[in-house]
């Protein structure tokens, strides 16, 4: 058990495998986990973190993607 949610204890162990394995993205719908977004406490503690619902996530890689990729001048 690697963070406590009090408002939600049924998302605790999402929460903690996430922390536990050094996840990057933990992608999910719920709103008590989205709203951790906000928690500066939380962003403080894990700032490699980064909760996203999927649309998010999506563009998030898809902007990754697009910065690791070498454009045309660079090819």
């Amino acid at each position: 058990k690697a963070f406590t949610l009090e408002r939600d204890p049924k998302d605790e162990p999402y929460l903690s495998l996430a922390i536990a394995v050094g996840a990057s993205y933990l992608v999910s719908r719920d709103k008590d986990l989205l709203d951790l977004r906000n928690d500066k406490d939380f962003r403080a503690r894990y700032p490699g973190l980064t909760i996203l619902d999927p649309v998010a996530f999506l563009e998030a890689i898809a902007g990754e993607e697009n910065a690791s990729s070498p454009t045309m001048d660079e090819a």
